[in-house]
């Protein structure tokens, strides 16, 4: 089934969103194969008019569906092609080849398709019919039953803040050591170009967990790079020295993650049960039991919001002052010195103290 002719937007009533839930309704109605044209197909006037991330964003799906298949749109000329620009090409190229590569298994799921009449791409409820959870999500879907495939759905989704998320969901779940690329790796397209800013912010928070990782990214040269230039080296030279200097504290937390199992990033109520609040945060983290973390995620943001758990912490950068925990405090954060806090009780308060100066001044790479 041909799923229409969708507006080139991520409207749920006739955007990208409507793919999803026109396929998930057709497979609990019989029509168990569908499509959709990618970067879908109305844009009669200038408020629909296509860019690059949401025509790469369908070709994500199409990856994941029976059918891979472009269309120009209803007005080529005002929408973006896979051939309007060489990167987008590129990219392009490397979902198509994903898609071959997935090939036998996706037969497969047609096959079983055609002979026993079930759904190629089908809810979750599908194949979990006692989870009642599963019968609330509207867009993700399983591309027969050992693909699961939650689309983004919405512009400018950020991968950053879903790398500290799931880290600290890995830490409850038994996966006790985690890290990621540096940047991220991902940049198929225009829109996806890793600038000065997220490529420090990302350094700053690997700071601050197992692994301090670099990765040029799928694109090196659409990117920007840790050599780009001698600000960014000398800035990123700093943050090394940073980690090594915490070395010593890392190499125990690790040691307690093996010999104990206790998670190197843990979630605060991991160390603060009882304190309500701390179950609330999804993006701060604990580095062992006396660094708290809060990453910026955030472009542009020159203070952050943090909360601290009910203790007496001292900020990394600023130690003089001891700050009673159990609310929020607004601190500066310019790039190069995230928000950081050690316990004023941690027997580590030596090395805390005598850290790698970095000034505000020196610090400031996205300027």
């Amino acid at each position: 089934m041909w799923a229409g002719d969708q507006n080139v937007n991520y409207e749920p009533a006739d955007g990208l969103p409507s793919v999803i839930t026109a396929a998930l309704s057709g497979a609990v109605s019989g029509l168990t194969r569908t499509h959709s044209d990618i970067g879908g197909y109305t844009s009669f006037f200038i408020a629909l008019q296509r860019d690059t991330e949401l025509l790469m964003r369908w070709a994500e799906h199409a990856v994941f569906s029976p059918v891979m298949r472009t269309h120009e749109g209803s007005s080529p000329e005002a929408n973006e092609q896979i051939y309007s620009d060489p990167a987008i090409l590129s990219g392009f190229a490397r979902l198509v080849n994903l898609y071959v590569t997935l090939s036998p298994y996706t037969k497969a799921v047609l096959s079983d398709s055609f002979s026993k009449g079930y759904p190629v791409m089908r809810p979750l409820f599908f194949e979990y019919e006692d989870d009642p959870i599963a019968y609330e999500q509207q867009y993700q879907y399983l591309l027969g039953p050992d693909l699961l495939v939650a689309p983004v759905l919405q512009k400018d989704a950020v991968s950053f803040e879903l790398e500290s998320s799931l880290s600290l969901s890995g830490a409850v779940s038994g996966l006790t050591r985690t890290h990621s690329d540096i940047g991220g790796y991902t940049s198929f397209f225009i829109a996806l170009q890793r600038d000065t800013e997220l490529l420090m912010r990302w350094a700053e928070h690997a700071v601050f967990s197992p692994v301090m990782r670099t990765h040029e990214g799928s694109s090196p040269e659409a990117n920007e790079q840790i050599y780009s230039d001698p600000a960014i080296l000398s800035g990123f030279a700093r943050l090394v020295n940073l980690y090594v200097t915490l070395s010593p504290y890392t190499k125990a937390v690790l040691s307690d993650s093996f010999s104990k199992g206790y998670p190197v990033m843990r979630p605060l109520f991991f160390e603060y049960e009882d304190d309500p609040i701390a179950y609330e945060q999804q993006y701060q983290y604990l580095l062992g039991p006396d660094l708290l973390v809060a990453p910026v995620l955030q472009k542009d943001a020159a203070t952050w919001e943090v909360y601290l758990p009910p203790d007496e912490w001292r900020h990394i950068w600023n130690p003089e002052k001891v700050h009673k925990g159990g609310g929020f405090i607004i601190v500066e954060a310019p790039v190069g010195k995230p928000p950081v806090f050690f316990r004023d009780k941690s027997s580590w308060k030596p090395l805390f103290v005598h850290r790698i100066p970095i000034t505000a001044d020196e610090a400031n790479f996205a300027t």
